[in-house]
């Protein structure tokens, strides 16, 4: 995948003054063909703000390889906690540059 510093999701909450959230990121799983090095969890960047996430390439990433990442929504209303909700993102590396 060409460049570093690419956004590939954004997540956001209720953008209520009251309102707080928290994110997290997971790798779920690598899929690399052999020869391949697999991406870590440090190979993407959570940026966050108040009420919302932004997923970015850390590094360009070696193809072929599958990834299956999950973010992970907390909200907190008055900092009680009050829902939550999860983005399964699927990232598929050709071993082709475009």
């Amino acid at each position: 995948m060409a460049g570093t510093g690419v956004d590939l999701f954004t997540m956001q909450s209720a953008r209520y003054e009251q309102v707080s959230t928290k994110f997290t990121l997971r790798l779920r799983s690598v899929r690399a063909a052999p020869g391949v090095r697999a991406c870590t969890k440090d190979s993407f960047r959570l940026k966050t703000g108040l009420h919302q996430a932004t997923l970015a390439l850390a590094e360009a990433l070696p193809g072929p390889q599958d990834v299956e990442l999950e973010l992970l929504m907390e909200m907190y209303y008055m900092a009680r906690f009050t829902g939550s909700a999860t983005a399964r993102i699927f990232i598929y590396v050709t071993e082709y540059q475009f």
